[in-house]
């Protein structure tokens, strides 16, 4: 679940895929309000993203040896950082047609 996770979060044009019919869907907002870019919270979340990119190869091939040698800590919290950019904290209603 963690390599499919990090191929959909921080490889996004991976050529490679999981074996697990999981999706991780992040959601995009078409406006934003104005200053929220800059905010010290998602300059925070940019840094953490950019520290992980960093970390991990830039050949998603390698991507699974480098995961199963992280620790469980680190596991968890790429795991959790991947997770995070999939949550959808605006209310919006369902549309029961689509």
């Amino acid at each position: 679940m963690l390599h499919n996770f990090v191929l959909r979060t921080l490889y996004r044009f991976a050529s490679s895929g999981s074996c697990l019919e999981i999706a991780l869907h992040t959601p995009n907002f078409p406006a934003q309000a104005p200053g929220l870019k800059e905010s010290a919270s998602a300059k925070a979340i940019d840094a953490r993203h950019e520290a992980w990119k960093e970390r991990l190869p830039e050949n998603e091939a390698h991507l699974w040896d480098v995961l199963t040698a992280f620790d469980g800590t680190t596991q968890s919290s790429l795991f959790a950082h991947c997770a995070s950019s999939a949550v959808n904290a605006l209310f919006e209603p369902a549309n029961r047609y689509n």
